[in-house]
């Protein structure tokens, strides 16, 4: 009976010294554990960032300052950085505006008159650090898009959304995906 015993201890303890070996093995170098950590998921040496205006490069007025806006508020919301102007930041966001296009997705049956339109953004960046000048992230080209319906006849009223709707969403996509690419590298 007792031969059973030490047996199974045994075999418990080779268990454990196994499974340790292996979950060392998917340490990922930084404290992490198989890809989680607790760490912070965005660069700690930084703490105030400025955002420019963006430039515009196309005929569409206004849609840099719906960019500039949603990139200010996402960068408040959900990162430890606090937004302020150029001369007080430790680094700094710019961008232009591309290209803004509107594609018809569906057109009404009886007179082909479109009736859900996406606006799609596409815009440039560049994060860098003011302090020595290393650009932190940079991307020549990321579009975000944005849904409206110009004119829909119901039996008894027409639904109209302006376009500046479709516009507010595509700059809040362009600001989530470019807070997103501020993280630190995995």
């Amino acid at each position: 009976m007792r031969r059973s015993a030490i047996g199974k201890l045994a075999r418990c303890l080779a268990l454990v010294l196994f499974a340790g070996a292996l979950t060392a093995g998917c340490n990922d170098g930084q404290g992490g554990l198989l890809g989680y950590t607790a760490e912070e998921l965005y660069p700690e040496n930084v703490g105030t960032v400025s955002v420019e205006i963006f430039g515009n490069r196309t005929f569409q007025q206004g849609v840099e300052f719906h960019m500039t806006e949603a990139l200010i508020k996402e960068v408040e919301l959900r990162t430890p950085y606090k937004v302020v102007a150029r001369g007080k930041a430790d680094t700094a966001i710019t961008g232009n505006v591309l290209a803004v296009q509107r594609r018809v997705l569906s057109r009404t049956f009886e007179a082909g008159i479109p009736q859900e339109v996406q606006v799609v953004v596409t815009v440039e960046f560049e994060w860098k650090d003011l302090r020595s000048g290393e650009v932190l992230r940079k991307r020549a080209s990321i579009q975000g898009t944005g849904e409206f319906v110009p004119v829909t006849n119901y039996p008894d009223h027409i639904v109209s959304e302006p376009y500046d709707i479709a516009q507010h969403e595509a700059a809040a996509e362009l600001a989530r995906d470019i807070v997103s690419l501020m993280r630190r590298d995995w």
